[in-house]
Formats: C-alpha cells, sequence, structure tokens
C-alpha cells in the first residue's frame, strides 16, 4: 500500500522505489478537445514517513520512473479499470536526469523522443521495473 506523501509511490518486494506518472486524453468534465499529455517530474525535498524527515537537497526521489497513458479517446469505451486501455512506459531515474536534467514537466513526445523509455503492457511491467531499476 501505498504510504500518502512519502518520498515515492511505490516500493518493489525488492526495494526498488518508483514513482507513478499518469495522465489521460480524457477528464471527468467536459472537453473540446483531448487533453495534451504531459507528467509532472520536477525534483522535489522527498518526505519519509518512517523518520518524519525531508531530504536536504532536492533531487528525484525514485529509482525507477512508470509513465502511464489512459490512452481512450472516445468516453462510451473508456473503461479506467480496463488495462488493455493503458500504455505503460518505463525509465531508471538516473537516465531520466542524464537525458532532460532539471525539467519540471515533459510531454509524451519529448518523453518518447529524448528519453527513449521502455514500453510495456501492464502484464509485463514488474519485469520491465526489474530491469531498468538493473
Amino acid at each position: 500500500a501505498r504510504v500518502e506523501w512519502d518520498a515515492f509511490d511505490v516500493v518493489t518486494p525488492d526495494g526498488i522505489t518508483v514513482e507513478v506518472k499518469s495522465s489521460a486524453y480524457l477528464q471527468s468534465w467536459r472537453q473540446e478537445r483531448p487533453s495534451k499529455i504531459q507528467f509532472g517530474i520536477g525534483e522535489t525535498l522527498g518526505w519519509t514517513a518512517a523518520s518524519n524527515t525531508y531530504a536536504e537537497v532536492a533531487g528525484r526521489q525514485a529509482d525507477v520512473y512508470v509513465f502511464c497513458l489512459f490512452n481512450s479517446r472516445k468516453r462510451g469505451e473508456a473503461d479506467p479499470l480496463d488495462t488493455r486501455q493503458w500504455r505503460f512506459w518505463v525509465t531508471s531515474t538516473e537516465h531520466l536526469t542524464a537525458m532532460i536534467g532539471r525539467q519540471k514537466t515533459i510531454s509524451l513526445n519529448a518523453l518518447l523522443s529524448r528519453v527513449g523509455p521502455e514500453e510495456t503492457d501492464f502484464a509485463g511491467l514488474r519485469e520491465v521495473v526489474r530491469r531498468v531499476a538493473g
């Protein structure tokens, strides 16, 4: 289970820390057109629940980033619980930072062209996270 406000979103059983970023073309409100896909990737002063302390230096706190896109563009067919309607990309935080520096947001196109994360479906997510964390 996720610890709210912790420095990262998930810790795998192997101890890999994961930051999850998600976006979608569809929103719950009325839209004139699909949303532009962007992810927040800014550095933070991470808070650790176990010690109730903040990091002294801002940075990206997790070992790995998982970027998730709810890919449906048809409201009548959209089902966020259907993992087939999601796309996933994984990159190490080290590689992300090397490619984009201290940038605070990134578009999907820039993520794919500049960072080159590994794409996977939901079933392959665990293995790709392990491999990318290396």
